[in-house]
């Protein structure tokens, strides 16, 4: 492709966010609600990438959004796929797009841990293989960050599972307990 210089124009920032907690924390209805503001400004709409088995549909009376299933294997090229589907199904400049959850991606079926696995084995579980199996199994990823959540116009909502480790005592009352996602984004809203 040729190089073009032309004038420069102003552009629209787009939000590139992560939201994450552990199960039951909210991160889906963070997500939807942050989605949902942002249509409100942007006139866009939502798609919501779901890897959790149809689960995101229980918030379809409370939010408007558009559903896709990803099933398995979640391998970083399958949510690289799913992310360039919706786009070519229309998806640009002012909609937002939400991945939950995006966790599988590396532990779940398919995910990167069970490439590198694969990779081990089809070394004989030599350890002189290991870095090259890492390589081998983050390539996907690679890809997914430089090339489709870097590059693509629509906003982009990212949730994680994340482990709480807790250690119980004596006295520990889990009914005081109010977990709340923790959201990132690498890019403010003005």
């Amino acid at each position: 492709m040729p190089f073009i210089i032309k004038p420069a124009k102003p552009i629209n920032n787009r939000l590139l966010i992560a939201i994450a907690g552990p199960a039951g924390s909210g991160k889906t209805t963070s997500a939807l609600r942050l989605a949902t503001g942002i249509t409100q400004v942007s006139g866009g709409k939502i798609c919501f990438i779901d890897t959790e088995n149809k689960r995101a549909l229980q918030y379809a009376g409370a939010f408007e959004f558009n559903h896709l299933e990803l099933d398995p294997p979640f391998s970083p090229s399958r949510y690289d796929e799913a992310i360039q589907f919706a786009e070519k199904q229309g998806y640009k400049e002012g909609d937002v797009i939400i991945v939950d959850s995006t966790s599988h991606e590396h532990d779940g079926p398919g995910g990167v841990l069970e490439i590198h696995d694969e990779y081990m084995k089809s070394k004989n579980n030599n350890p002189k293989f290991n870095m090259l199996g890492w390589n081998h199994a983050k390539k996907g990823r690679k890809r997914l960050i430089y090339c489709t959540l870097q590059r693509t116009p629509c906003h982009i909502i990212l949730c994680f599972r994340a482990k709480q480790d807790l250690k119980l005592t004596e006295n520990f009352n889990t009914s005081k307990v109010d977990w709340l996602p923790l959201v990132l984004t690498n890019i403010s809203m003005k």
